[in-house]
C-alpha cells in the first residue's frame, strides 16, 4: 500500500506546527549541519539581483539567505500560518524589503504565478517529499517557473540517512514496523508519529536512484548534488565540544563528504540543482 498527496493533510500539519519548523535546525549537530549545506548551495547558485521563486518558505531560514544574497524574492508555502512566521522572521531580520510578496501555493500547482518568470525556483526541506506520487508533477512546475537556463534548487528526505539519524526510534518500534518504509519509502502511520505535535509526520523518503531517475525523464541538467549531512549524522557526543574556531574547517570536510557520490544516500536529505533545459 503506498499513501497518496492530501493537500489539506500538508496544510494542517505545518499549520500547527509553527515555530517548530524554524527550531528543527537547532535541535541537533546534524541538523546545524544540514543548515549550512543547504545556504551552501544557495551561494553557489543564487547571484545579486536574481528573481527568486521559494516554494515551501517557512518561517523563513532560507528566506533571509536568498535576502543576504540580494535576491528578490516571491515567498510562498502551502500553509498560510507559517507565510505569517515568515513575515515576522525576516521582518525582525531587517530583509522584508527584499520580499516581492508572499502567497499560498502548492508545488503541484504553480500555474498562477507565471511561467518562464525566474532566474531561480528553490524548494528546500522537502515539499517534493511530501506531495507521494505527485512528485513528478511538482518538479515539472518548478522547471515551469524558471526562464531556460534558470536554475532548480531542491531537497528531499533521503531514506536511508534518516533511518540511520533515528535509528533509535526504529528500534524502540521494531524493524518490522519499518519494513514498508525501507521498501517504498513511504513514512505514514505508525512510522510517521511527530515528537512535537500530535499529528503523523506523513511523507516520500527518496533514494538517490530515485530522485536521479525522476530527474532524468525532465528537460534540465542535473549540475550539483549533495547529501546534507553525512560525518555528523548520529555525531553529536562527537562534535558537541568541537572548539567554533574549528566549526567552519570541519563543515569544509563534511562538505567534501557529502558530495561524494558514495555519500548521497546517507544524509537525512538529498540537495540538487538542476538547470531548465527547456526550449
Amino acid at each position: 500500500m503506498s499513501r497518496r498527496y492530501s493537500a489539506d493533510r500538508v496544510r494542517h500539519f505545518f499549520d500547527q506546527y509553527g515555530e517548530a519548523e524554524w527550531d528543527r535546525f537547532d535541535r541537533n549537530v546534524a541538523s546545524r549541519v544540514n543548515l549550512e549545506l543547504h545556504k551552501r548551495f544557495q551561494h553557489r547558485w543564487v547571484r545579486p539581483g536574481d528573481r527568486v521563486l521559494e516554494v515551501g518558505a517557512g518561517p523563513g531560514r532560507f528566506t533571509i539567505e536568498l535576502a543576504r544574497l540580494g535576491a528578490r524574492i516571491l515567498v510562498s508555502d502551502i500553509s498560510a500560518g507559517q507565510l505569517d512566521l515568515n513575515r515576522a522572521r525576516v521582518t525582525d531580520a531587517g530583509f522584508e524589503a527584499a520580499v516581492e510578496g508572499r502567497e499560498v501555493l502548492d508545488v503541484t500547482d504553480l500555474a498562477s504565478i507565471g511561467r518562464s518568470s525566474f532566474d531561480v525556483a528553490t524548494a528546500f526541506g522537502g515539499p517534493l517529499s511530501y506531495v507521494f506520487e505527485q512528485a513528478g508533477q511538482g518538479l515539472d512546475e518548478l522547471l515551469a517557473a524558471v526562464r531556460p537556463g534558470g536554475i532548480v534548487l531542491l531537497s528531499v528526505m533521503s531514506r536511508w540517512g534518516s533511518i540511520h539519524q533515528f535509528l533509535d526510534g526504529v528500534l524502540e518500534a521494531g524493524v518490522k514496523g519499518y519494513r514498508l518504509l525501507a521498501e517504498t519509502g513511504d513514512q505514514f502511520g505508525e512510522t510517521a508519529r511527530s515528537t512535537v505535535i500530535d499529528l503523523p509526520h506523513e511523507m516520500h523518503l527518496f533514494t538517490w536512484d530515485e530522485l536521479e531517475r525522476l530527474v532524468a525523464a525532465r528537460p534540465c541538467r542535473l549540475v550539483d548534488a549533495s547529501a546534507a549531512n553525512f560525518l555528523s549524522v548520529r555525531a553529536d557526543g562527537a562534535l558537541a565540544s568541537i572548539d567554533p574556531a574549528r566549526w567552519e574547517e570541519f563543515l569544509s570536510l563534511e562538505e567534501a563528504a557529502c558530495r561524494t557520490r558514495g555519500a548521497l544516500d546517507a544524509g537525512t536529505h538529498i540537495i540538487v540543482a538542476l538547470e531548465s533545459q527547456a526550449a
